[in-house]
């Protein structure tokens, strides 16, 4: 007499399926489909076994009655009438029964991940409603603050920025003044040379044949060099600067732009070349 699992294997052949189709419609795993056609399921209960046929079946459109011998249909619980005495039929649920069999394989503790799944669960949950409760009030602190305060506060930052700036363009020019009358002092012996930068430009100097300055001199700098013979000094634009030649104070040495080389200075003046 032809088995259970080999009338379904022969089933699914005349329909054309691989065992593999089979799976993808009933997400049974493979070694169960394969050992259900070879009769040879001996490890799960026998509840589950004719589970597992149940869905074969209707994954080939077999009517289960034909291949399960005492199949039954699942009772589906339905509530008794008001005032009935007709007693409430129910069977186990899903739930239950998938959790009855979780508790049967050693190591598995439901209850346990079940209780730490929802204790994470509820903490994130109350994060969230007080990260969206503190996000209100301070949104809402901020819509009611009165415009005159907001208006103070921006009035005195403003006035502090223009003093700051102010106290700081006082230094500047002071330095500037200082660095002047430092380059016009009189000198004992030698040389003397003080530029004031009025832009950004680029200062080769050599006192003495030594070089002393091979740099930028920046927007509002000044520096003052004195040599026994003679300071030799290069401008990368001689019309950002002015220079104090042996105290006495000369306009530009050229015009925006230009650059002016090997300017030589001694005690009896400036000569260019």
């Amino acid at each position: 007499m032809e088995s259970t699992g080999q009338a379904l294997k022969k089933l699914r052949l005349e329909k054309g399926l691989s065992i593999e189709d089979v799976h993808k419609k009933t997400k049974i795993h493979l070694n169960i489909l394969k050992a259900i056609e070879e009769d040879g399921v001996v490890n799960l209960s026998p509840i589950y076994i004719k589970g597992f046929i149940k869905l074969y079946c209707q994954a080939l459109g077999a009517d289960p009655k034909e291949y399960i011998s005492d199949y039954k249909e699942p009772q589906v619980a339905r509530l008794a009438k008001p005032g009935s005495s007709e007693p409430r039929v129910s069977g186990p649920s899903l739930f239950d029964t998938v959790l009855a069999k979780l508790k049967s394989f050693k190591g598995i503790h439901v209850d346990q991940r079940l209780k730490k799944g929802l204790i994470i669960g509820l903490c994130v949950l109350v994060g969230l409603f007080i990260l969206i409760k503190v996000s209100k009030a301070i949104v809402h602190k901020i819509a009611t603050m009165p415009k005159k305060e907001r208006v103070v506060v921006s009035s005195s930052h403003s006035e502090r920025t223009q003093k700051e700036k102010a106290k700081n363009q006082a230094k500047q020019t002071e330095k500037v003044k200082t660095s002047e009358a430092a380059a016009m002092k009189p000198s004992i012996s030698g040389p003397r040379l003080g530029i004031i930068a009025h832009s950004d430009c680029w200062v080769t100097l050599k006192s003495d044949g030594r070089l002393i300055f091979h740099s930028t001199l920046k927007k509002g700098q000044s520096e003052n060099w004195q040599a026994k013979d003679k300071i030799e000094v290069s401008l990368s634009d001689a019309g950002a600067v002015d220079v104090v030649v042996n105290g006495e104070r000369i306009a530009a040495l050229g015009k925006k732009g230009q650059a002016r080389k090997n300017i030589v200075i001694t005690k009896n003046g400036l000569s260019l070349p």
